[in-house]
């Protein structure tokens, strides 16, 4: 720390540690104008040699210039703290939180060009599938600005597309987006990975027997469950609308839960008409875990029954 000291007193140089912490009394005085552009200073200062720091600097940064409604230089220094926090291997939720608030600060700026607001969400949207938040993905993916027609648009929107489908194609599907700076290439393949989990496993409603039954007249429905990778069963329902009702179903013990790759399983459920018409049942729905701690769920198509008038009886 000296020897820093010393250097920078024969370069005339202030160290960033100096800046920082002038900075840092500035903005205890509300006097964000000047504690901005020390802040700026202080995260140059502490490029390439101290990323904790650096990463300080840059949320401060932001910070100061959202305050000034400086709305796309906050974005920038928000998403470069983004970055760095990948850098420093903190947890995902963290980058996220950073990138988030990326995002909505270049959403607001009026000046913001559409390869910006395109690298943030996207980064936003790659953060969200590699921490299994498909949900929240698809919001980030709903935004109108990204219905703009440019090349790193057309990439995140194409996934986007192939996630709402769960289509075959993200089981083999490789996320390379060179929009994005080089510390989002780990994030790529994590949720490259998730995609395949989350497409690993296909549910269907078999075809019954009978396609009319009469009222309360038991049926079986049988959904057949097949995977591509090793899959644990959370958990198992059928849907059966307001026209009938469940009798029994299948219970998931831990042979029954466990789905091998190719190996398809199949499990009944009983159920009884309680009014006439057409009766419609499904879909079946599928909680299950690939990786521990994180679920996914998928749901079968329906199918339709034809349920008899009831005969009437006359009492004497």
């Amino acid at each position: 720390m000296l020897l820093k000291r010393i250097l920078a007193k024969i370069l005339r140089k202030r160290p960033p540690e100096d800046i920082f912490t002038e900075a840092r009394e500035y903005f205890a005085a509300k006097e964000y104008k000047f504690a901005y552009a020390l802040f700026k200073k202080a995260e140059h200062g502490f490029s390439n040699t101290n990323p904790e720091m650096e990463q300080k600097s840059a949320i401060s940064a932001g910070t100061c210039a959202s305050f000034l409604e400086l709305d796309n230089e906050s974005a920038q220094h928000l998403f470069r703290a983004a970055r760095l926090s990948i850098v420093l291997e903190k947890p995902l939720s963290e980058t996220i939180h950073q990138i988030d608030k990326a995002a909505k600060a270049i959403l607001k700026a009026d000046d913001a060009k559409l390869d910006e607001i395109s690298q943030m969400l996207g980064a936003l949207y790659l953060s969200y599938i590699a921490n299994h938040e498909l949900t929240r993905a698809k919001k980030v993916a709903a935004n109108p600005k990204l219905r703009g027609d440019s090349p790193e648009t057309r990439e995140i929107v194409n996934l986007s597309n192939l996630v709402l489908e769960r289509s075959p194609q993200l089981q083999s599907f490789v996320i390379n987006w060179d929009f994005l700076p080089d510390e989002f290439s780990a994030l790529a393949e994590i949720a490259s990975e998730v995609l395949k989990e989350y497409t690993s496993l296909t549910t269907s409603i078999l075809p019954i027997k009978q396609q009319v039954i009469d009222v309360k007249n038991p049926q079986e429905i049988v959904v057949e469950v097949s995977s591509s990778i090793n899959v644990t069963l959370k958990s198992l329902s059928l849907r059966t609308g307001s026209k009938g009702a469940l009798i029994s179903k299948p219970e998931l013990n831990a042979t029954e839960a466990s789905i091998l790759p190719h190996q398809p399983k199949t499990y009944s459920f009983l159920v009884e008409a309680h009014l006439a018409g057409e009766w419609t049942i499904g879909p079946a729905v599928i909680g299950y875990e690939v990786t521990p701690g994180f679920l996914f769920e998928v749901e079968s198509e329906v199918i339709q029954i034809m349920v008899n008038e009831p005969i009437p009886v006359l009492h004497c």
